[in-house]
């Protein structure tokens, strides 16, 4: 008998729990619907922002011109030049997803070989339009420089997958499940 009033009450305290006021329901306040762009009291999280290329080119100039040290006549040649190797590399990445698309609905061994091969071939053409426009930016800057952009490069797509991405305990990784320490 106890056993079952144990069973009942642990079925009974979810409800218990979801039962419980939320801040913006304090002081009989019914719980207006949210918006996009509207805070919720009680609540500081940041407002979502939306994605500019024009901002984040911007951004990015700024980034590689403090970290890799370069000059306004530097940049005012090197930037186009990035920016249209980063379009072309675009291109290719573009075409490795719909790659990996096709991945499901491949059948066969053969299909499956086949989309690797031209996943590989797409990775080895994006490595060869950067070792071109490495030549193409050795016009403007010296090698040294061009290592330091290649670094800020890095250092800055880092920061910008940080700042979009949901903050979560270290060492897990999205969608695995946090595992119970007994």
């Amino acid at each position: 008998m106890k056993r079952y009033f144990i069973i009942l009450a642990l079925a009974i305290l979810p409800a218990i729990a979801v039962a419980q006021q939320h801040p913006w329901q304090q002081g009989g306040n019914t719980p207006q619907p949210w918006r996009p762009g509207q805070q919720v009291p009680g609540f500081n999280m940041p407002q979502p922002q939306q994605f500019s290329p024009e901002a984040y080119k911007k951004h990015l100039e700024q980034y590689i011109t403090e970290h890799a040290g370069l000059t306004q006549q530097e940049g005012q040649k090197f930037f186009p030049m990035l920016h249209e190797m980063m379009a072309k590399q675009r291109e290719v990445q573009g075409k490795r997803h719909a790659n990996l698309r096709k991945g499901n609905e491949a059948k066969s061994e053969v299909d499956f070989e086949k989309l690797l091969n031209q996943n590989a071939e797409l990775s080895i053409e994006e490595s060869r339009i950067e070792l071109m426009y490495y030549k193409k930016f050795h016009r403007v800057l010296s090698w040294e420089k061009i290592y330091k952009v290649n670094g800020a490069l890095y250092m800055f797509n880092m920061e910008a997958l940080r700042r979009f991405t949901p903050q979560r305990p270290a060492g897990q990784w999205p969608g695995q499940q946090r595992q119970n320490k007994k």
